[in-house]
């Protein structure tokens, strides 16, 4: 009995019989772990799936007449090995009948690589140029009794999604759709991502058979709950061919449906075939396509227009709302938000507590350590307040050494903890010099429950009240006011 060690893929033997130099006719499997495979007279039999076969050829219409769905390396007679490299197709490779199996092992890896390159990794379908090769192929064959069709599936609002969620989310979608398209092709389809997040499906059958086959594909993708819990739709331009025709031609024509879907509105398939029989002649059909493709690409400057419109406003209202020493939100930003928050607390009944934080002896700081070391202070005690209360409310410079604190639907007794964990949490910040060595400040705050009559301007008087009590009576406490 000979051994085979297989380190490239585990094999499926089957109906394998080995007697000196001469080999049955045999397929041979291979799938995606290691495994040692023991070549003797019982064979040896190894779960599916498959990736590759193993095919011994006796006359050249074996290869003729193969119509394989996995890579396939073809043992072959000396004296048929001419005839089989004329006629060899795609995703195949030969070997010479009797050959020793450290080169079966190396023929057979070196086919495996080169199939993989043929894959798009992100969807695991074929790429572009060997979809393009395999529907050259099948294409050619077309004619009236065997048409062949192609659809192209096209997320809606791609680069929206893209933009708005990222582009992680963005190829795990085009995953995701790859896998509904996956489910459904038959074994006789062949799929393979042409570009972006066009994904193409070529198919055997008519007009009907192939928008029926899109709409099961388009109504799939809307009942596919996709990354990040979004729902989405898809559009598809479907083509059929009833003569032989290249595949550049069916994209052309399955692109100008796929633009018509577009226009119309999304979410929906349609057929060429549709637009050629609304147009009448081929003015009309080359007209209503440049309508379509001027549509759907004024419609997307619009949506980029749009989008960048929207991001610069709002990069110039965060960088007009932002304190340009602590990074918090500054004081034109906490008037404004303090008024709606008040307003909403008074219309709702609910409690909002107000307080102000100040930094105790902080021109001390500044005397003692410069003006650059005081900044740096009071922006590292900004930030830990920010970050404190951001689960409860919001935090914003009020003016020099001071931090309003805003905490809607809090009372003053749900309050007062809040503020006292911050207080002693700030106290225990090391604030570090330059030339070495850390010190350390306190501070002291001030909070009235709300809302008050007299609106903001009111509170902040009774705020600012609690906190001067705060320093009075010794600084580094907080104080907070019955409601």
């Amino acid at each position: 009995m000979a051994q085979w060690a297989w380190r490239v893929r585990a094999l499926w033997w089957k109906d394998w019989r080995h007697a000196g130099a001469d080999m049955e006719p045999s397929l041979i499997r291979l799938r995606c772990e290691d495994l040692s495979a023991d070549l003797g007279e019982e064979g040896l039999v190894v779960q599916e799936p498959a990736q590759c076969q193993l095919i011994r050829v006796d006359t050249i219409e074996d290869v003729v007449d193969l119509d394989a769905d996995l890579p396939v390396l073809f043992l072959v007679h000396a004296d048929l090995m001419e005839q089989v490299l004329v006629q060899l197709p795609m995703r195949a490779e030969v070997c010479q009948h009797g050959a020793p199996p450290a080169l079966l092992r190396r023929r057979i890896t070196q086919l495996l690589e080169a199939d993989r390159r043929r894959i798009d990794p992100l969807t695991g379908l074929y790429t572009r140029r060997v979809f393009t090769e395999i529907a050259n192929a099948r294409l050619a064959r077309a004619r009236l009794d065997r048409s062949v069709s192609l659809i192209i599936i096209d997320i809606d609002h791609f680069r929206v999604l893209n933009d708005e969620h990222g582009h992680d989310v963005g190829d795990a979608v085009l995953a995701e759709l790859a896998a509904v398209v996956t489910r459904n092709v038959l074994e006789s389809d062949v799929a393979g991502r042409l570009g972006g997040e066009e994904i193409g499906v070529l198919l055997d059958g008519d007009v009907e058979h192939a928008r029926t086959r899109a709409d099961g594909i388009l109504q799939d993708v809307r009942d596919e709950d996709f990354a990040g819990g979004l729902s989405l739709t898809a559009c598809a331009g479907i083509v059929t061919l009833f003569q032989p025709s290249k595949i550049s031609a069916a994209l052309r024509s399955a692109d100008e449906a796929l633009y018509a879907a577009k226009a119309g509105g999304r979410d929906r398939g349609v057929h060429y075939h549709d637009l050629e029989v609304a147009a009448g002649d081929d003015s009309d059909l080359e007209l209503q396509n440049f309508e379509n493709l001027t549509r759907v690409i004024s419609e997307r400057v619009a949506h980029v227009i749009a989008r960048r419109g929207r991001r610069l406003f709002r990069g110039l209202r965060d960088e007009a709302d932002s304190d340009a020493v602590t990074g918090i939100h500054n004081r034109r930003y906490l008037d404004r938000r303090l008024d709606q928050d008040l307003a909403l607390a008074m219309a709702d009944g609910r409690p909002l507590t107000l307080a102000l934080l100040d930094i105790d002896r902080f021109g001390l700081v500044n005397k003692k350590y410069g003006w650059p070391v005081g900044d740096r202070v009071l922006r590292a005690i900004a930030t830990a307040t920010a970050r404190c209360v951001e689960r409860c409310g919001w935090a914003a410079r009020y003016g020099g050494e001071e931090i309003g604190i805003v905490l809607p639907d809090q009372t003053a007794e749900q309050a007062l903890p809040i503020l006292e964990g911050l207080r002693e949490s700030l106290g225990e910040m090391d604030h570090s010099l330059r030339e070495g060595g850390t010190f350390r400040v306190t501070v002291s705050i001030g909070a009235v429950q709300g809302p008050v009559q007299g609106g903001a301007e009111r509170f902040w008087e009774l705020v600012s009240e609690k906190t001067l009590q705060a320093k009075s009576e010794g600084r580094n406490r907080t104080v907070v006011a019955p409601p």
